[in-house]
């Protein structure tokens, strides 16, 4: 059974298969990523440190239109809820007139 295993190298990943096992693959990650590449520390970090920036503008750019949203959608709510009470009322006057309706209507009759 042949396990793919990654390694680093100068901030690029190899991939190698090995029978040997994770002993192997350990000192392979540790001879590539040593600390004698600072330059590519401080590019690591550099590239982290942008990539942490934008993940923080866009989290906070979604949670403004998440919060816009929420807005409309309450908006949205309270407008059908109103609505909802004025169609109530106007059929509970509807209601009322055809009931009085239909009372003069039968002391008409008799």
């Amino acid at each position: 059974v042949t396990v793919p295993q990654h390694t680093v190298q100068h901030g690029r990943t190899k991939v190698t298969s090995s029978k040997r096992g994770l002993k192997e693959v350990a000192s392979k990650v540790t001879r590539a990523v040593s600390p004698t590449i600072p330059d590519n520390y401080q590019r690591d970090n550099q590239t982290l440190l942008l990539q942490v920036e934008a993940l923080q503008s866009q989290l906070q750019e979604q949670t403004q239109l998440a919060k816009e949203q929420i807005d409309a959608l309450l908006e949205d709510r309270r407008i059908h809820m109103e609505e909802a009470h004025v169609q109530h009322e106007r059929d509970k006057d509807k209601i009322k007139s055809l009931a009085e309706k239909s009372v003069n209507a039968e002391c008409n009759n008799q």
